[in-house]
């Protein structure tokens, strides 16, 4: 609510592409966090209505820091091979971008009033679902977000298994879940 915009923040809602750089503390997560919706509806300053107006795309806040990267990377780490321990690697980062994509879908489409409107707003977090693999078929995107935490569990559950397990039968646990191999690059 008191955030004070510059023209670097000014540049960030523009059409363009944009790199931050900068040391730790100089304000760059707080830069991104505001190009959130909830943030941009709740600031309160004089210029906020014209630079609301102005940002044309939804602002997808992924938090990372040092210790998700650790704990992301200790999965299975030491007690399964380096390839399959990549694999569960990329699957969390891949399902933490995919929640924070739909917590920004959630947040930004508000359920349709019209009976209509609703089916087809549950129709699109299904497909969606359909194609994150998710285990239920979603409903809304509110029920896409509970599906990826869902997911998170099942990841670490996964995780203490394997340790238990010969190479090929880790390996072919890892080969007979799909969403094990799941890359959000691969997912546009």
């Amino acid at each position: 609510r008191t955030f004070v915009s510059s023209a670097n923040f000014e540049n960030l809602c523009g059409q363009s592409h944009a790199l931050i750089v900068g040391p730790r503390g100089s304000g760059k997560t707080t830069l991104l966090k505001m190009l959130q919706g909830p943030a941009l509806r709740a600031w309160k300053h004089a210029d906020a209505d014209r630079i609301r107006e102005s940002v044309r795309f939804t602002g997808i806040y992924i938090p990372t820091d040092v210790n998700w990267d650790r704990q992301v990377k200790s999965l299975g780490l030491g007690r399964v091979t380096p390839e399959i321990q990549e694999r569960l690697a990329m699957s969390a980062f891949t399902t933490h971008v995919l929640r924070s994509f739909a917590q920004s879908l959630d947040e930004a489409i508000e359920l349709p009033e019209s009976a209509t409107d609703r089916k087809s707003y549950s129709e699109v977090a299904a497909k969606i679902s359909t194609e994150w693999k998710l285990k239920q078929t979603a409903k809304s995107f509110q029920s896409l977000r509970y599906g990826l935490r869902s997911r998170l569990n099942d990841l670490h559950r996964i995780a203490g298994q394997l340790q238990f397990l010969d190479d090929a039968d880790a390996r072919s646990l890892v080969a007979s879940t799909d969403w094990l191999h799941q890359n959000f690059l691969d997912l546009s």
